[in-house]
Order: structure tokens, then C-alpha cells, then sequence
């Protein structure tokens, strides 16, 4: 029997994507949970009970048989002292493969959290199953069944919520982490700005104060030249004037080669 609760006409619990858990749920925003449903006490037919519990002893069976043999199961075991002799010899060689999975799967956190989550599913389905073969034994019906399938449903809408803030929580940190690269991406352009702007300014400055340096040479220089041409047509002129004083005081004046000294004449 297959149980369609909160979900679309057609389709299946396991089937149902996230956006089709409510069909008022907007773009965006969280979905509202499916409306809790009042289960009517179902029953059976008179020979129905027996098929059902006979398909439900199967099903606890194989998932007794399937959790023995998960190699989930021999962690941390010693011996096989409690298994019997008859099981020992059937699974002989799928407790030795199993064994050695198990040595790899201690090995990989991941491999054995994934070993204890199926394990932990495969406990769930058969206290489900046990619980529904009782009722059906005792009662005929399986309101346990549709209760158990009520619970899922609001689990994995619990589970789907968790998802979506989850979700949008991520959403938001890739938002502000893209935000954050572009505000820095923009302090960098800025800052690179302003460092080449102060390198410029600073070759700008070297060149002022070479030029100026120049400037200041060129100009004591050529002061000191014009000094030093003042100053030698000043003596020229001094010496002129002072022959031309002599000139018309003494009269010329001759050397005598023999002393040197100079002798005027009238």
C-alpha cells in the first residue's frame, strides 16, 4: 500500500520537490508547512490482515538479515563467538569480504558515517514495520503506518526548512563576500591611484629642485663673472686715469733700462 500525504495528486512522498510542498509558497520565501491531516481508522478486509503481516514478517526479516551482514555491524567486534555455526558457514565469505571493508571503512570518517546512517534508516523502517505488523495482528488496521508516514512528512519538511535558511544563508554570505571583494578590489584601484599620484608628485619635486639647483649655480656664476669684468674695467680705468695724471703733471716719462726707474722729462 502506497501512502501519498501532503503531496500533489500523483505523486509520491519521495517525489516531491522542494517548491510543490505548498502550492501558495512564493519565490524566495520559505514554503508553509503541509496541513496536518486527520487520518480515518482504516481498516482491512477479513483475509487481507494475513497477506499483510506475512509481507510485513518478510520485510522484518530481510532488514534483520541486512543489518546483520552490514559491515557497520563488526566494528569493533573481537570474535563471531555469537554467531551460530549453520549462519557462520552460509556467510562464511561475506563476513570475511565484509571484515575487510569494514578495516577500510575505519579507515574513511566519511565511508563510516555514511555505514551508520544507512544503519540507523535500516533500524527506523523495521520499528515502523514491527510496530505496524503488531497493530495488524492485534487490530486489523495500521493507523502506526500512516501516523509513522505523518512524521516523516513533517521531518522532511523540518529537514527541507533547515535546507532552505541554510541555503539562503549561503546565498547571503556569497552576496556579502562578493560585496566585500568589490568595496576592497575598489580601496586597492583607489590606493593604487593615490600611490602613483604621490610617485608623480615626487618626480615633479626632484625636478623642480634640480632645476633650481641649476638655476642658483648659473646665477652665482655669472654674478661672480660680472663682478670680476666690473672689477677689471674699473682697475683698467684707474690705471688710465693715473697715467693720464702723471702725463700732465710730470710729463712723459721714460724708464731708464739700466735701474728701472722711471724718469720724467718736462
Amino acid at each position: 500500500m502506497e501512502v501519498r500525504v501532503g503531496a500533489p495528486t500523483g505523486q509520491h512522498l519521495s517525489q516531491v520537490t522542494p517548491s510543490q510542498w505548498h502550492s501558495g509558497a512564493k519565490a524566495g520565501s520559505l514554503p508553509s508547512p503541509a496541513p496536518r491531516h486527520t487520518w480515518k481508522r482504516p481498516t482491512c478486509m477479513p483475509l487481507q490482515p494475513l497477506g499483510i503481516c506475512a509481507v510485513l514478517e518478510d520485510c522484518l526479516d530481510q532488514l534483520a538479515i541486512l543489518g546483520y551482514i552490514m559491515p557497520v555491524s563488526y566494528e569493533g567486534r573481537t570474535d563471531i563467538s555469537n554467531v551460530g555455526a549453520s549462519i557462520f558457514k552460509i556467510l562464511l565469505f561475506s563476513f570475511l569480504a565484509n571484515h575487510l571493508f569494514s578495516r577500510a571503512a575505519k579507515q574513511s570518517a566519511v565511508s563510516s558515517d555514511n555505514l551508520r546512517k544507512v544503519q540507523a534508516d535500516r533500524q527506523h523502517a523495521s520499528d515502523v514495520i514491527a510496530e505496524t505488523l503488531q497493530e495488524m495482528q492485534t487490530s486489523g488496521t495500521f493507523q502506526s503506518l500512516l501516523q509513522a508516514v505523518q512524521r516523516e512528512e513533517e521531518r522532511k519538511f523540518l529537514h527541507f526548512a533547515f535546507s532552505f535558511r541554510e541555503e539562503e544563508g549561503r546565498k547571503e554570505i556569497k552576496s556579502l563576500q562578493k560585496r566585500l571583494q568589490d568595496v576592497k578590489k575598489e580601496k586597492e584601484l583607489e590606493l593604487q591611484n593615490r600611490n602613483e599620484m604621490i610617485a608623480y608628485l615626487k618626480d615633479q619635486l626632484q625636478e623642480m629642485k634640480a632645476k633650481t639647483d641649476m638655476e642658483s649655480r648659473y646665477v652665482k656664476k655669472d654674478t661672480e663673472l660680472q663682478v670680476y669684468q666690473t672689477q677689471k674695467k674699473c682697475s683698467n680705468a684707474e690705471s688710465d686715469l693715473f697715467n693720464e695724471i702723471e702725463v700732465s703733471t710730470w710729463g712723459p716719462a721714460r724708464v731708464n733700462p739700466g735701474s728701472g726707474i722711471r724718469q720724467y722729462f718736462p
